[in-house]
């Protein structure tokens, strides 16, 4: 009697079930689209009255299911998500068989250190990254044609990563405080001609690391983190404009500010902070240290 199926968007696998001997194929309605299936359709598929399997991406054609209907070979097909560099193939034993891809993007060993030092595969968003880190999308610039990049990536016209924006919404600029559900310590960052770093709201411990190897950085936004210890020596950033980073645990005097001299905001509000400001501050646009106990 079954004639009814609702189970989109779920984590089913295993093969399309062969409907051939139920009574009321005609009637029968299953909607299994955004799952984890795989291998070949049965012919049966095509007596059904409606079926949704689209981003399956593992079976024949990604899902759609009615292109086997219509007479193309299943075998050979495309497969694999959209967002591959390389698409598959469905091979003879109706396995979903994706290449590797080869070539690597110069921003790339970097932007994996970055995903798997912040529990990457629990974001709230990591199209992209997922599937770079298993081998099968190399260039963060060029992902697909209907995103571009990889989630809150920017890039320049060289194809360089200049904007790393993780706090939710990812448009390069202030959108809240959501986060992306990033989680751990912020690992050494080494690229080259990255200009924005936008970290607010997520749960990221420990120090903000030496920013030696970010010489192109001119906004760095980190509130509402778990961030601790001393603010590092933002010398090593001189085209740095503005430096977000309210509602942590860092403590430690504020640094030097006399080699950033295009420095227009800087914003620590509620940390713990101590020493004297320096002279800089009064040429600052914005300086915001409330909440700051041991602070003049």
């Amino acid at each position: 009697n079954l004639s009814f199926v609702e189970l989109g968007n779920n984590k089913i696998s295993g093969s399309f079930p062969d409907f051939s001997n139920h009574p009321n194929i005609n009637n029968l309605l299953l909607f299994l689209e955004i799952n984890q299936m795989s291998g070949c359709y049965p012919e049966s598929i095509c007596d059904i009255g409606d079926v949704a399997l689209t981003n399956n991406y593992d079976l024949p054609f990604q899902g759609e299911y009615y292109r086997f209907c219509d007479g193309e070979d299943q075998i050979g097909a495309p497969c694999g998500s959209f967002f591959l560099d390389n698409p598959g193939e469905i091979l003879s034993d109706c396995s979903c068989h994706i290449e590797p891809c080869e070539s690597f993007h110069p921003d790339f060993d970097m932007l994996m250190t970055f995903y798997n030092a912040l529990d990457g595969d629990n974001w709230n968003d990591n199209r992209g990254w997922k599937v770079a880190s298993e081998g099968y999308v190399c260039n963060p610039c060029d992902f697909a044609s209907f995103s571009g990049t990889w989630s809150g990536i920017s890039c320049d016209a060289a194809d360089r990563v200049v904007c790393i924006d993780m706090d939710g919404i990812s448009n390069c600029g202030f959108s809240g405080f959501g986060g992306n559900n990033l989680s751990g310590e912020l690992p050494p960052l080494n690229f080259e001609k990255l200009e924005t770093l936008i970290l607010d709201g997520n749960n990221i411990t420990g120090e903000i690391p030496n920013l030696s190897e970010v010489p192109s950085l001119t906004h760095f936004w980190a509130r509402a983190c778990e961030l601790e210890g001393a603010i590092p020596d933002l010398a090593l950033v001189p085209q740095l404009e503005e430096f977000r980073v309210s509602f942590n645990n860092l403590s430690g005097p504020i640094p030097d500010l006399s080699m950033n001299p295009n420095l227009n905001t800087f914003s620590a509000i509620a940390n713990q902070l101590t020493g004297c400001f320096p002279d800089e501050v009064c040429n600052i646009s914005l300086f915001e240290a409330e909440g700051n106990l041991e602070l003049p």
